[in-house]
Formats: structure tokens, C-alpha cells, sequence
């Protein structure tokens, strides 16, 4: 009988503190929550920095697997462990340990899984917020996505989320059934002791011996990256869409939000990045060809003509903001033109006719102020055509 590790990907925006971050998790203790043991533990995929904490990991007891989880809608597969892993970069990564106890009808409780925990994200932000003294989070986005679209009904935590699929077995026979019956290509990588076959989020993992719980978890964070970056790419996309919608539809909002979330999809993708630079080579071969097998190329070409796109939409605002602002400044300041000609004309007709502070409505005066309003109004004219 295989294993199996269902591993979930939201970005929640939680990072470990700078506190707690790269120091050795030795000087930890185990953290108790009313959801089970939180430990600090190391990235897999950071080659560099192996006992040094990276993220924080909360092992859900029996109860909220239960909670979480609806067991009787699974068929196929046997749980035996829920794990939530956070602190890299915001990254959430859900982990569901257990045993495939029917290959054939197993892809169909992997989508019960996959549709069964968004609908969980608000006891899942609890989880989240249980760890909350260890993670430093942003108040401004849910599960990747603005406050402000989400508010807008525009998303919601289901169109932010990656996942994927790893069967682990020490017997060759049944990983080469399972490659049959995936339809997933005869070409295996060389990976951390074991070679793994792959084809669209699907691993299959053929070991020297059974895996435990902390094997499977360290081989499904080979190709993490690449999962991540995917989660970048297709949420970013979302969002840029969304608000160009909001644009068009010309809903009042602050525009700085725009902003926000194309800084912050930048800031991730560097840090991703980055982080490919600690991939020991065979986690490297992994993540290439897993970039190939979700077909990030193409995800990415949507991301970046959508925040090219919105860029243009938000260059476009400031202009007309600017083109208002401009105007508003010139009627002013030829209201206080207006001010100044007129002063000049009280001041001229002074001088012609030797008196003091007084405009008098005779015929030189009458003349003087009609010529100066005429001017005006023709300066005004002009300047309101040339901003329309």
C-alpha cells in the first residue's frame, strides 16, 4: 500500500518574525495550542540553512483533523496526519499524510480535499492566528487576494490556491501501476535518494524503504518553489483583472491598493527567486521540470500582461487626476489675475483722474472695467477649452 502527502498552497501573508528567524531550533520548545504542537523547523528547501528555523509548523490533533476534514466523503484514502506549515514568505502549505487504499478512485478524494478546504479558510485562518505570537501577518490581504476585492465580491479564497499530489512506495511494480494508471511519462529524476516521476502536480516517489512522515515532507519541498511561483503568477493575474474591472466600472476606491498588490506580487517573486539559489542540483532538476509541467511560462505571460496592463490603467488615473488638478489650479489662478487687472485699473484710473481709492461709474471708468472683464473672460475661455 503507497503513502501519499496532499500537499495545499495558499500565501496568507505570514511570516516567521525576525526574532525567531534563522536561529537554531534546538533553543525551541514545543509550542501548545488548543489545535495541537506547534514546532519551529528549517526549510527543506534551503540546502543552507538545515536546523536553522524557517517556518513553523502546527500538527493538528485528532479532533481538528476531524473538524477540518469530512472523513465520510473520502473513499480511496486513509488520513493519518494533518500538518500546517507557514512563515516562508507568507506561504501557507497544508500537508495531508496518509495511505492510498484504492489507486483507482484515489484522484477522486484528492479533488473532495482540494474543494473541501477552501471552504474551511475561516477555521483555517484560526489555525493560522493560533501561531499568530510567532508570525508577523498583513492586514490588508486574505489568502493572497486585497480586502478591498474581497469585499467587493469580486474573489475569495477559492481562486487562490495550488496544489498537489505526492504517492510514495518502496515497491517498483506498484509505482510503475500507479505510472500506467496516471497516464504520468517514463521520465524520473534522480532525487535525494529516490528517483520521482511527475506529470501536472502529480509525484510519484519509488524509495529504498516506506517513508516517515518527516521523509515525505522534506521530498514533496523539492519542487516547492515552483508550486509557489505558480501561486504567484495565477493569483496575481486574478487580481489585476479584478481591478481593472473596478476601474471600468469606475468604482470610487483608493488606487493605492493597486500599488500594494503589484509590489507585493514583485517582492514575492523575488524572494522565490532568490531562494532557487539554495536548491541543491538535483532539487534544481526537479524544479525545472516541474516549471515545465505546470506550464509556468504561460501563467507567467498572464501575470505579466496583466500588471503591464494595470500599470497603463493606473498611469492613466494619475494623468487625469493631475489633468484636474491643473485645471482647478489655472481657474484660480485666473480668478486672482482677474483680481490683480482690475486692482491695476482702479489703480490707473486713481492716477487719471487725481482721486484717491474710488472708482467712480462714469464713462472712463465703465469703459476701463468692461475692457478688463472682456480680457478676462476671453483668458478664461482659453484656458478651460485647452484643458477640455
Amino acid at each position: 500500500m503507497a503513502d501519499f502527502l496532499f500537499s495545499f498552497n495558499w500565501n496568507v501573508d505570514a511570516r516567521l518574525k525576525k526574532e525567531f528567524a534563522q536561529k537554531s531550533i534546538a533553543q525551541f520548545d514545543p509550542i501548545s495550542t488548543p489545535y495541537g504542537i506547534a514546532t519551529f523547523i528549517d526549510n527543506p528547501a534551503d540546502s543552507y540553512t538545515k536546523g536553522l528555523a524557517s517556518m513553523i509548523c502546527l500538527r493538528l490533533n485528532d479532533v481538528e483533523r476531524s473538524e477540518l476534514i469530512d472523513y465520510s466523503q473520502l473513499n480511496a484514502c486513509n488520513i493519518t496526519n494533518v500538518h500546517l506549515v507557514a512563515g516562508f514568505s507568507g506561504f501557507l502549505t497544508i500537508e495531508v499524510f496518509g495511505e492510498v487504499c484504492n489507486a483507482e478512485l484515489f484522484r477522486n478524494d484528492i479533488i473532495t480535499l482540494a474543494n473541501r478546504l477552501p471552504e474551511c479558510h475561516g477555521l483555517i485562518s484560526t489555525y493560522v492566528e493560533s501561531m499568530g505570537t510567532y508570525l508577523s501577518s498583513r492586514e490588508d490581504f486574505s489568502f493572497g487576494q486585497p480586502l478591498l476585492l474581497c469585499e467587493q465580491q469580486l474573489c475569495d479564497s477559492s481562486e487562490s490556491y495550488i496544489y498537489t499530489t505526492h504517492i510514495f512506495s518502496a515497491d517498483n511494480a506498484e509505482i510503475k501501476h500507479l505510472q500506467q494508471l496516471y497516464h504520468i511519462p517514463d521520465t524520473p529524476l534522480s532525487v535525494d535518494g529516490g528517483n520521482v516521476w511527475q506529470r501536472f502536480g502529480k509525484q510519484l516517489w519509488l524509495l529504498p524503504q516506506t517513508p516517515n512522515i518527516e521523509t515525505m515532507h522534506r521530498l514533496s519541498f523539492a519542487n516547492i518553489l515552483a508550486v509557489w511561483e505558480v501561486l504567484i503568477y495565477d493569483t496575481g493575474a486574478i487580481n489585476y483583472k479584478n481591478f481593472l474591472r473596478l476601474i471600468i466600472d469606475k468604482q470610487e476606491f483608493d488606487h493605492n491598493v493597486m500599488r500594494d498588490a503589484i509590489n507585493r506580487d514583485n517582492l514575492l517573486l523575488q524572494e522565490v527567486s532568490i531562494a532557487t539559489r539554495e536548491l541543491t542540483t538535483e532539487q534544481n532538476d526537479f524544479t525545472v521540470q516541474s516549471r515545465l509541467q505546470f506550464g509556468t511560462a504561460m501563467r507567467k505571460d498572464a501575470f505579466d500582461k496583466g500588471q503591464k496592463m494595470l500599470c497603463y490603467a493606473i498611469e492613466g488615473i494619475d494623468s487625469s487626476k493631475q489633468s484636474k488638478s491643473n485645471k482647478a489650479v489655472e481657474i484660480i489662478l485666473t480668478i486672482l489675475t482677474a483680481m490683480s487687472v482690475y486692482s491695476v485699473v482702479n489703480d490707473g484710473f486713481t492716477l487719471m483722474t487725481n482721486k484717491e481709492e474710488e472708482f467712480t461709474f462714469h464713462f472712463l471708468s465703465s469703459f476701463l472695467f468692461a475692457l478688463a472683464t472682456a480680457v478676462m473672460l476671453v483668458i478664461l475661455f482659453i484656458v478651460i477649452r485647452k484643458r477640455d
